[in-house]
């Protein structure tokens, strides 16, 4: 795979401005949930939503996400989020609730157990006091092992936010967990825990490399699913101009807005844990919720997961109702 699909691959699978109305068949159609549009007011990426119902009078609303993008797209995904009884939301490992305890946690015993470099012997002795007195306590350190044992099992995925923030900052966006705010009361996590994550990707024998040895064949067997990949001429025309981060940024999203096909190529047989798997687990997460009298909901999920779940949503006797097409990265035209 080359690298820019594996980059796009990441960004639309583990983690999303305007919104643009439109008509219930051209929004976010046919399993579709990434496009890439240019015309004379300018190009974008953007993400697809599905709305849905049922019978028993629940609808449900499928978000695409993409982990970087415009500020203006997050701040408008926030105020759209307050509508609902319950936002589901992907986050590999566990909710942003049991984050922050595991943060406090380890302040809390971090400032029990380090005094500072230039204390006096004094407070040097206090500190180690306080926390001989309970200002550390057991909870505390049973959180931080917590902590520690989900940090170990990330494995495959810890070259992830060093990659995020690399791409912020040359391409100019903002992250998406610095632009969500997932402290909302009506925020519910809906995804495997890293360790949950590593163990059946442990199981399958998956991986990145294995992945990426999938995503060969099926370029190799559907040529026509590949997303097209910019040639050297136009990254160095692009590094050229005095937009350089917007040209980059026009040729990154015109990857990205064709990858669904090869990714779904890639889910065909029997499925990943990175998509598949955890599609279930959301899935799974909703019947809960709708078991416990939620009646308007949403799932906020990598763009990638959308057509399975779809899919999914479908045979759980939901039917398509419209949808809608936000932009992710908006800029202006190409130059001529």
């Amino acid at each position: 795979m080359n690298p820019c699909t594996l980059i796009a691959a990441a960004l639309l699978t583990l983690g999303v401005g305007t919104l643009c109305a439109a008509s219930p068949e051209g929004a976010a159609a046919d399993g579709k949930f990434t496009r890439f549009e240019a015309d004379e007011s300018g190009t974008r990426l953007q993400t697809g939503v599905g709305s849905y119902y049922n019978r028993d009078g629940v609808t449900v609303d499928l978000i695409g996400a993409i982990h970087i993008g415009d500020k203006a797209y997050y701040d408008r995904l926030n105020r759209r989020f307050t509508r609902y009884d319950a936002m589901l939301y992907e986050m590999v490992g566990e909710s942003h609730g049991k984050r922050m305890q595991w943060r406090s946690a380890r302040e809390r015993v971090g400032a029990g157990n380090k005094p500072k470099a230039g204390d006096s012997p004094g407070s040097r002795v206090e500190v180690i006091e306080k926390n001989m007195t309970g200002k550390t306590t057991e909870e505390d350190l049973k959180l931080v092992r917590e902590a520690d044992q989900e940090q170990a099992a990330a494995g495959d995925l810890a070259w992830l936010h060093p990659l995020y923030d690399a791409m912020e900052k040359s391409l100019g966006l903002t992250g998406q967990m610095s632009g969500i705010d997932y402290s909302r009361k009506n925020f519910v996590h809906a995804d495997m825990t890293l360790s949950e994550f590593a163990a059946m990707q442990k199981e399958r024998n998956e991986n990145f490399l294995s992945l990426w040895w999938q995503s060969v064949v099926v370029q190799i067997l559907h040529p026509e699913a590949a997303p097209e990949q910019p040639g050297l001429l136009k990254i160095m025309e692009s590094l050229c101009r005095n937009d350089g981060s917007t040209g980059l940024r026009r040729i990154a999203a015109r990857t990205f807005g064709s990858i669904e096909g090869m990714l779904s190529g890639m889910d065909s047989e029997g499925g990943t844990v990175i998509l598949t798997e955890r599609n279930k687990v959301a899935l799974n997460v909703l019947q809960q919720q709708i078991k416990l009298g939620k009646k308007n909901l949403a799932i906020f999920y990598g763009a990638a997961h959308l057509a399975d779940m779809e899919k999914r949503l479908l045979g759980m006797g939901f039917v398509r109702s419209g949808g809608e097409w936000f932009n992710a990265w908006d800029m202006p035209p190409e130059p001529k």
